[in-house]
Order: C-alpha cells, then structure tokens, then sequence
C-alpha cells in the first residue's frame, strides 16, 4: 500500500471512529426513546404517538438512514478502497471525501444542507461502488452465493432511496418563499402552510409586545421564522438528530419551528423560542435552568410540570440548581423544574427583580437576599407546597 494511500486510509479510520462516537449514541438514544414510548402505550392504552405527529415508522426510518448515510456507506466505500488496494485514483478521493465531510459538515451545523447536496451527488457512485465490492467479493466467503450478492445489492439500493428522498424532502424548506410579513416577523413556508403562518403570525405579534416589556429589550430587526411542513423536514433541514423530538429552535433573530397543523401546543412553542431570541440581545452568561425557565414561563410550556413533578418532588427527587445546568439539563427534567424555578421567582420577587438576574445571575444577595444555597432552599419549600402529593 502507497505512503499516500496509508494516509487516506488512516485518515478516513480517524474520521470514522470519530463519527461512530457521535452517532451511535444518538441512536441509541431513538431507540430508547421508541422503546420508552412503546412501554407507556402498553401501561395507559394511550398512542404513544399523538395525532399528526411525527410517526414510528418515521422514527424507524430515521434510524436507518443515520445508520445508512453515517455508518453503512462510509464503511463501504472504505472497505471497497482496501480491497482494490487503491488502484482507484477517484475510488480513494471518494473515500477520503466521504469519510472526511460527512463529519466535518456535522460540525459546521448550518452547512448541513452541503452536507445533504454531497450525498445526493455522489449517491449514484456510492451504489456503483457496492455493485463493484460485491462483485469483486462474489464466491468468497462474504457473499457465496449469486443470490446473497443481489439481495445485499437491493438493500444497498433500497436504503440508498430512502436517504435521496429524506434530504430531498430537507431541501425543500431552501426554496421557501416569503409568505408573509407582519410588523415584527417576516415567514417563510411552503404555500400549502399559509394558513398556518397566519395563526403563527398572530400569535407571535399577540404576544410580542409582553415579551419585550417583561424582559426590556427588543431584536433590532424584524425575526425571521420558517415553518417547516412536519417533522421529519425540520430534523433533517436543520440536523438535529440528537434533539429530534423538538418544536422548533432559535437562531440569531431566527425561528425554526413546526407548522402549528402538527400540534396545538406548537402556538406555545413558538412564543418559547422567541423569548429565546429576545434574550440573546441581553449579554450575560446565564445558566441553562435560567434561560429555559424564562422561556418556557413566557410560553407557558411548563411540559407537564404538574403531571411529572409531584411524584420526584413527594420522593425528594429535587436537583441542585447546578445539576440543571448544562448537557444534563434535560436528563434531569430539567425543563418542567426551571420553569417552577421561574414561577417561584415571579410570584415571591416580581419581574423587576427577575429581570435584574437575568442580567445579573450571579448576584443572589444583592437582588434576592439571599444566598445561591438559600434560594434553593425556599424553591424547594415551594415546590413541596405546590407540586407535591
């Protein structure tokens, strides 16, 4: 093997060790999910999958395409370079740009769209490339047989469709054209969505003034927001994988958000993510339970804080206001507790003062008096007043 060759292959196995460690734990984190939501079915007899939401068999395909398009592939193109000893000049620049873009464009997060055109281009050689291993590998211990080598080929063809028209479907939110604009949104969407931006609409300029005189301040620009048509399009025009089951995001005086058709509390959702714009123009380092807080109390999405709490809250499952701070965040319900953080503040301080710790939070006595350790105590008491058996 040539030094050169050496280098893309090592290369291309850093890459893919790399990919393996961020994808495979997202994927066990989908299958766990269905898993979990499967066994809430069977205890309640409800739909673990709520009317015109995002369905199993979507959940499914998800997780075949990452396991295609990140795992499968790569390692095909990588295996069929060793096998030909690298006697393909464009067979080992294919490796080196499969194996090397797919991970840098994870990174990049608002290339992701590069991301999908590369594999919609190059899509036809990667099935021309299987072909070739398979036949190269025909009679060998890999594939003994004719029929073994044409199923494995449909497979290969099968998945590699279903992966050009996932991110089809992503690209289409690119060609979404102004469908409207009020005093302080501009949206985009697909026509057939238009009369669900005008509920959007309505709802985001309903609430915009009370966002902006709670939290004193006000995006310079008008935001933009794009409603995407369903789920599945908002997960993968944006590649969120790891955070899959989410409404919408929030960008620099950006929305990204679901059409409203998808779920009624998508309108709530939409008021969350603004107040998340509006505070970026606030500069101050707050913690996560902070942040959330105030945007899920503005939006009114408590997610549930009177249904899932009582029970951690009766059996003194209560976190510190530390362990609600950064990745853990949402393992440690994180977002039902900063909500009641947030109430409790509003309803024992005011807005005034909340506001001063949103641009203060680390000056506990100075706003509240009392201390970090203090405050904690007296949410707790609230919350084993309010949120308890």
């Amino acid at each position: 093997m040539s030094k050169s060759l050496t280098i893309v292959v090592i290369g291309g196995l850093i890459s893919s060790t790399l990919r393996i460690l961020i994808v495979v734990p997202i994927i066990f984190e989908l299958i766990e999910s269905m898993v979990s939501r499967r066994e809430k079915e069977g205890k309640n007899g409800a739909s673990p999958y709520p009317s015109n939401s995002i369905t199993f068999w979507e959940d499914v395909t998800l997780i075949i395409d990452l396991i295609v398009a990140n795992l499968v592939i790569p390692g095909l193109l990588s295996l069929w370079i060793w096998k030909s000893q690298g006697s393909s000049l464009v067979g080992t620049v294919t490796c080196l740009l499969t194996t090397m873009s797919y991970f840098i464009f994870y990174w990049l997060g608002d290339s992701y769209k590069a991301l999908t055109i590369f594999g919609l281009i190059w899509m036809p050689f990667i099935i021309f490339a299987s072909y070739r291993l398979i036949k190269k590998t025909y009679g060998s211990p890999v594939f003994p047989h004719e029929i073994g080598k044409l199923a494995t080929l449909t497979i290969i063809v099968m998945t590699s469709f279903i992966f050009i028209y996932l991110n089809i479907t992503a690209l289409q939110s690119s060609f979404y054209k102004n469908q409207k604009e009020t005093d302080h949104f501009i949206f985009y969407s697909s026509k057939a969505d238009y009369s669900e931006v005008v509920k959007l609409a309505d709802n985001l300029e309903q609430h915009y003034g009370r966002i902006i005189g709670l939290l004193k301040t006000e995006p310079k620009t008008k935001t933009k927001v794009t409603v995407f048509s369903n789920q599945i399009n908002l997960v993968y025009s944006l590649g969120l994988f790891s955070n899959f089951w989410s409404l919408g995001v929030f960008g620099d005086d950006e929305l990204f958000i679901l059409s409203p058709k998808n779920r009624s509390s998508i309108l709530n959702s939409s008021i969350h993510e603004f107040t998340h714009v509006v505070l970026s123009h606030i500069d101050s380092k707050r913690p996560t339970w902070l942040e959330e807080g105030v945007a899920n109390y503005l939006g009114n999405t408590d997610l549930n804080a009177q249904k899932v709490l009582p029970t951690l809250v009766s059996a003194g499952k209560i976190p510190s206001f530390d362990e609600i701070n950064g990745p853990a965040f949402v393992y440690r319900n994180g977002y039902p507790y900063s909500y009641t953080i947030v109430e409790f503040l509003v309803i024992k301080y005011g807005y005034e003062k909340l506001n001063d710790f949103i641009r203060h939070p680390e000056e506990y006595n100075r706003i509240f008096g009392v201390s970090k350790s203090e405050l904690h105590s007296l949410w707790v008491n609230y919350l084993k007043a309010n949120y308890s058996h």
